[in-house]
């Protein structure tokens, strides 16, 4: 698919772009200014087979111009795999890719010939030009990557296959990658293993959203939202998705995290349906002021689903969750800084109940959405 579009926040409004010269999905991508870069991905075969076929182009777009760029090609071919820039450089890591040798006219295909990489290659946007570095310990696809503090971190994924629905396997790795030494080093694994997540990095901590993964015959989303501490070598759980999905984009935006788009069923688990929602995550909203025009905004949406709450704000000095903490169906407001905004691709899109129309309320935030996987742990 070469659908792109971009979000402006401000605005809370979506307009569309031009499409990448060759449209690919399971790519990467990542910003430096005012360019996005893409890399790798697979694209249907030459021989119209249903199939995922790996390339190795890389192409930037221009905001200013509205245009596309190719770039010097990745030395290794690839979908599946994860980038993060930091400063003038782009990191691009692991990947399924064609066994070396092999021909596969009709690309990889579920429990077909598939290489796993562990590959970090990194593209420096100055010399345009592509280095090899260390390669990742553990060899996987479908996986996480960000930037804290002078190390990269590569979390989750999956082993056995680029394909689930009982291909392949999920993993709870997390590894870092000191970029001044060139090495790489095991973390405390993330608790819920998981492959298609989303990411990103927020005031030194790391977030780890959604995903998809399978139990024995029974495969699903989630909507977990998991949180690492690189100071700490700790996690925790923060407040869960309003959707469950998978295969969506994440971006922050100053003290902000938006969660756009996905896939609200696990591959092979049966039918798969894009989901056009935009999601918020603001992980200091916790002293939230419940007002009218929210009970209100509750009441149209969701139908008392608020429960007896009064309009007051948390004491200073009293943690959510504390006695006397204002609560939502039982939940403390720290399980709720997440909010809708307009949905992706400018689609309706549901909040709470299926009456509910976009855009909602400016203050009509908070609210609980979609219903958790069975699979889903967190």
């Amino acid at each position: 698919m070469g659908i792109f579009w971009k979000f402006d926040p401000a605005k809370n409004e979506w307009s569309k772009l031009p499409s990448n010269p060759v449209p690919v999905h399971h790519g990467a991508s990542a910003s430096i200014g005012r360019k996005f870069y893409v890399f790798g991905g697979f694209r249907l075969p030459d021989t119209g087979k249903v199939g995922w076929y790996p390339e190795n182009k890389a192409w930037v777009f221009d905001l200013d111009t509205q245009k596309w760029s190719a770039l010097p090609p990745m030395p290794t071919t690839r979908g599946a795999l994860a980038a993060v820039a930091v400063g003038k450089k782009i990191y691009v890591s692991g990947g399924a890719g064609i066994p070396q040798g092999m021909q596969l006219p009709d690309g990889l295909v579920g429990g077909g010939p598939v290489d796993l990489y562990g590959a970090l290659e990194v593209f420096d946007i100055d010399s345009n030009a592509w280095s090899k570095l260390a390669p990742m310990p553990t060899p996987r696809n479908h996986h996480s990557i960000t930037y804290v503090d002078g190390k990269l971190y590569a979390i989750g994924g999956r082993v056995g296959s680029c394909y689930s629905g009982g291909w392949s396997s999920n993993v709870w790795m997390n590894e870092s990658y000191d970029i001044a030494t060139n090495t790489w080093a095991s973390r405390a694994p993330m608790p819920t293993a998981r492959s298609g997540t989303g990411i990103a990095a927020l005031d030194g901590k790391i977030y780890v959203l959604g995903g998809e993964g399978w139990v024995d015959d029974f495969g699903g989303v989630f909507r977990a939202n998991e949180v690492y501490d690189p100071s700490t070598n700790t996690w925790s759980r923060a407040a869960r998705m309003i959707t469950p999905r998978h295969g969506f984009a994440v971006a922050q935006v100053g003290k902000t995290i938006y969660a756009v788009s996905g896939v609200n069923n696990a591959g092979g688990a049966g039918t798969l349906s894009v989901v056009p929602v935009n999601e918020i995550y603001e992980p200091r909203q916790y002293d939230l002021l419940i007002t009218d025009e929210l009970l209100d905004a509750d009441r149209r949406f969701g139908r008392q689903r608020c429960g007896h709450v009064t309009s007051r704000r948390l004491r200073p000095g009293k943690r959510p969750g504390q006695r006397g903490a204002p609560k939502f169906q039982g939940q403390s407001l720290r399980q709720r800084p997440w909010s809708a905004r307009h949905p992706a691709l400018c689609r309706s899109g549901r909040w709470g109940s299926p009456e509910a129309s976009w855009p909602p309320g400016p203050r009509a935030r908070g609210r609980r959405a979609g219903v958790r996987s069975p699979t889903s742990r967190s």
